[in-house]
């Protein structure tokens, strides 16, 4: 991988945060053994290609996965933790600040993104683009008061208390046969 190769570099970084298991991954078998759907990619010397396991091994093997609490999850290690000195060869940096998009003055800093652009970047959608005429919307303000949100609200007709709370679902049964 080349050094300036942003975007392949970026897809490694959002690969690593990835599950130890996929949630459709595991079967349980009729015998109640839990099968991995997948097979392994090469088969190992004594031909195993499946994983198949007890269900209390299974549990074992899954809790051995759950960290600590309070245990960093991350830890950088060579050039990438934040004091080591060839952190700046590595790390790119932008030249100059970022311009605010449209009037947003939340992403002025350099490394930081706007919120428009997080949100389309974590779910695809341009929050910013009109549904109805395709056009763009520009913000005209940041209401951060709660007395002023509440008249804004009610001079629109809308409610100004949140909605109840739904109770809880009930807690999944998990059949094993």
């Amino acid at each position: 991988m080349d050094a300036d190769d942003r975007e392949r570099l970026e897809r490694l970084v959002r690969y690593i945060p990835r599950p130890a298991l996929a949630q459709g991954r595991p079967e349980v078998r009729g015998d109640g053994k839990v099968k991995d759907k997948r097979s392994l990619r090469l088969p190992w010397r004594d031909g195993t290609r499946v994983f198949v396991f007890d269900l209390l091994t299974f549990l074992e093997r899954l809790v051995a996965l759950v960290p600590h609490p309070r245990e960093h999850q991350w830890t950088y290690f060579g050039v990438l933790p934040p004091a080591s000195p060839l952190r700046d060869a590595v790390v790119q940096h932008s030249p100059e600040p970022r311009q605010p998009a449209d009037g947003d003055d939340s992403c002025a800093r350099a490394n930081r993104r706007c919120w428009a652009e997080l949100l389309e970047r974590t779910f695809a959608v341009d929050v910013l683009r009109c549904p109805k005429c395709g056009g763009r919307r520009h913000r005209i303000a940041t209401i951060t008061d709660p007395i002023v949100a509440r008249k804004i609200l009610l001079h629109l007709g809308l409610r100004d208390e949140p909605p109840e709370l739904a109770p809880a679902r009930p807690e999944p049964q998990m059949r094993f046969a």
